[in-house]
């Protein structure tokens, strides 16, 4: 498994997030985790926010485990990222984070 291919992914993650079209993702997540994140961003759409993040940087990525079973790929992987991260109303508002502040994590 290539470190790119994670970082592709991760990034992918995001943007599919920050766009609220979690369905872009449904065959590189588990069904329950892709069920779990999809009623997360359900909640933000119900709620009129959007989790807004930009500018995403993988700083570091390290592969602890790798496993193919059935055609089914698992992967357990650190990574550290550098990100904006905010959420708006739908008018905009920012109503949690900041625009201008880059978060790190791990």
């Amino acid at each position: 498994m290539d470190i790119t291919y994670v970082k592709k992914v991760f990034i992918e993650l995001q943007n599919a997030w920050s766009e609220r079209n979690w369905e872009v993702i449904r065959t590189i997540e588990s069904e329950t985790l892709f069920e779990m994140h999809a009623k997360q961003l359900q909640e933000y759409i119900n709620r009129g926010l959007i989790n807004k993040i930009e500018n995403v940087s993988v700083n570091y990525i390290d592969l602890s485990d790798y496993s193919n079973e059935h055609g089914n790929e698992t992967l357990v992987v650190l990574l550290n990222s550098t990100m904006t991260d905010y959420i708006t109303d739908s008018d905009n508002n920012i109503v949690k984070g900041s625009i201008s502040r880059r978060i790190t994590n791990m």
